[in-house]
């Protein structure tokens, strides 16, 4: 209450405490005028007389509701009347979840209140008053020190005046009725505490008293005895927290209001209580002593209109003969054997119920398992295909070793005859003749010399005083661009770069088998890989794409065209590029840098 604004006038509660705004009127009024009442008797003005005024307040407004929550007993008692009925209608239609199953069911409810006047939402009534009661309460005692600080204008009829001589009421001279359990002194705290414990004890034991005198045995089961337990301990849990920050005029509105519900709920299970449960039977036993009490001396033995012995309530029946207690007990019997025949009927409807869903349970259990008994061969099925795919993939893996080791005896046996060539070769060469007539022919070149026709750059020449001879130049003409080494950085290249336009018929540079044709957007680009007899690899490098006359497996002689030149791959500019690698190649960048690889010199074996 130290703001300067009323929080209570702003946003979604300002709106919703404006609607209650005539509830707050009349409770302002009739606060005023118990106030002034106990004035005129002679009590001050400030202090007690405006807590009797709020305590008056709650037994006004307990009164108001008292109709109201009779009305809805006897309408809760004829609920339970209703419960037999209201069981065999559900029973018809149990398990259709139809609409029309629905509406019908629906309908059946529904005539079966009107022709008891019944009203289900009837028992609602009260608690829907009593909400917005307590609610306009609270708003109307924390707006009065507002509008005692003229911070807030006139309610109902607390002006400023009455407002001030409201806020400056205590109790005993220890709390103030403005005050909270954070804004009062110490001794003060202890008195809101003191009220606080009361309204939470009287909560608990009306909900206590209620489960143990008032809760029928048919309706224990753990869920309802669950919920009965939180009720129990959580409400009660509850108010402390909201307690602590009411101001006292609403505790001493909110604890009067709980002593009121608590004698109403005690009077409540005497008069009307729940079928079946002790305090039921209590009544019962009441009414039976009451029945055979002998009659008190000068009054007649005609039972009181209302008892246990009057036949019916008189529903336009004056005059009629009322049945004396005698008759009474047949007719009370005859009622038992009634609905115990009505119990029945509706045990005969739930077993046969009971046996129809067994039935259907049966069918189902039967086409589950038949369901079963055909996934179970679907799965067989699947199985035996996937086992067959298995064997199918491991006869093709079989078959391809098999090809593998006949590609490999094929090669070693082309190898073979290739070194058988060589050797049948070199005695040819004895006696210093010329090697012209041993060597193919190069694209008119007789030479077993690389013939370039062209300058050599910066590299070396092609040919090599030192060289072997087994290896001829794989193109004609052109310019060597790097042999080895680059010119331009010094780095090792290990292989011979031919400066050839593209298209260039590129030769292969002695017999072998061809191991590799690739074609690469990287890199290499389109090349071939040849293997020769003495154990060494040619590579032809950045050929045209789609130039390449041999395949793999190929055996190609000394001078044979394999492809055209050309400037696919990582090149920057038509050229060959040749290499000869021993079969253990293995490339990285350490052995590119340092010339550490088995690429070896082509410049060896030309």
């Amino acid at each position: 209450m130290n703001s300067n604004e009323f929080l209570l006038d702003s946003g979604f509660w300002g709106f919703l405490y404006k609607i209650l705004t005539p509830v707050e009127w009349l409770q302002t009024w009739i606060m005023k005028i118990v106030h002034d009442f106990f004035v005129m008797l002679g009590v001050s003005p400030i202090g007690v007389s405006w807590v009797l005024a709020i305590i008056i307040l709650v037994l006004v407004v307990q009164a108001c509701i008292f109709p109201l929550f009779y009305k809805q007993m006897k309408s809760m008692r004829k609920m339970q009347a209703l419960a037999p009925k209201m069981q065999r209608i559900q029973n018809k239609y149990k398990g259709k979840t139809d609409q029309a199953s629905r509406e019908a069911m629906s309908r059946e409810t529904m005539k079966l209140y009107q022709d008891n006047d019944v009203n289900p939402a009837g028992s609602c009534l009260p608690m829907l008053i009593q909400g917005p009661v307590f609610m306009s309460m609270f708003y109307t005692l924390s707006a009065i020190p507002y509008i005692a600080n003229g911070k807030r204008d006139a309610l109902g009829a607390f002006d400023v005046a009455t407002a001030k001589q409201f806020t400056q009421t205590d109790v005993f001279g220890i709390v103030s009725v403005t005050d909270n359990f954070t804004s009062a002194a110490a001794s003060g705290k202890a008195v809101i505490g003191i009220f606080v414990f009361l309204m939470c004890f009287c909560l608990w034991f009306m909900q206590y008293f209620s489960m143990k005198r008032n809760m029928a045995q048919s309706a224990a089961n753990k869920q309802t005895e669950m919920m009965q337990k939180m009720m129990l301990w959580k409400f009660p849990i509850m108010y402390i927290f909201s307690g602590v920050a009411m101001p006292f005029a609403v505790l001493v509105y909110w604890l009067t209001n709980n002593i009121c519900n608590l004698l109403r709920s005690v009077w409540q299970i005497h008069v009307f209580p729940t079928p079946g449960s002790p305090a039921a039977e209590a009544k019962e036993k009441r009414d039976h002593a009451h029945e055979n009490a002998p009659p008190r001396q000068g009054r007649s033995a005609v039972p009181r209109r209302g008892g246990a012995a009057e036949s019916q309530e008189g529903r336009g029946g004056e005059g009629k003969e009322r049945l004396p207690a005698s008759a009474a007990k047949p007719q009370k019997e005859e009622e038992e054997i009634k609905t115990a025949k009505e119990t029945l009927e509706t045990s005969k409807k739930e077993l046969s119920d009971s046996k129809s869903k067994k039935e259907s349970m049966s069918v189902q259990l039967q086409t589950a398992k038949n369901e079963k008994s055909k996934y179970v061969a679907q799965l067989s099925k699947e199985e035996q295909d996937i086992q067959e795919e298995i064997d199918q993939l491991t006869r093709d893996n079989q078959k391809i070793l098999n090809d593998i080791k006949v590609a490999q005896a094929k090669y070693q046996k082309q190898l073979e005859e290739l070194k058988k060539q060589e050797e049948n070769k070199k005695p040819s060469t004895s006696g210093g003749g010329s090697s012209s007539n041993n060597k193919p022919s190069n694209g008119g070149t007789s030479s077993n010399k690389p013939s370039g026709g062209g300058s050599t750059g910066s590299g070396s020449s092609g040919s090599s005083s030192s060289g072997s001879g087994y290896f001829i130049r794989p193109v004609k003409g052109g310019t060597i661009t790097a042999n080895g080494y680059y010119p331009s950085s010094g780095k090792f290249h290990g292989a011979i770069d031919y400066g050839v336009n593209s298209g260039t018929p590129v030769y292969a540079a002695a017999a072998g088998v061809v191991m590799s044709v690739k074609n690469l957007t990287s890199s290499y680009g389109t090349h071939i890989v040849i293997q020769h007899a003495n154990g060494l690899q040619t590579w032809y490098a950045h050929g045209t794409p789609g130039s390449v006359s041999v395949s793999v497996g190929q055996i190609v002689s000394q001078g044979q065209t394999i492809m055209k030149s050309g400037n696919s791959g990582n090149s920057g500019g038509p050229h060959l590029h040749f290499e000869v690698r021993r079969p253990d190649y293995s490339y990285s960048y350490s052995a590119k840098k340092y010339g550490d690889d088995s690429r070896v010199d082509p410049n060896k074996y030309f």
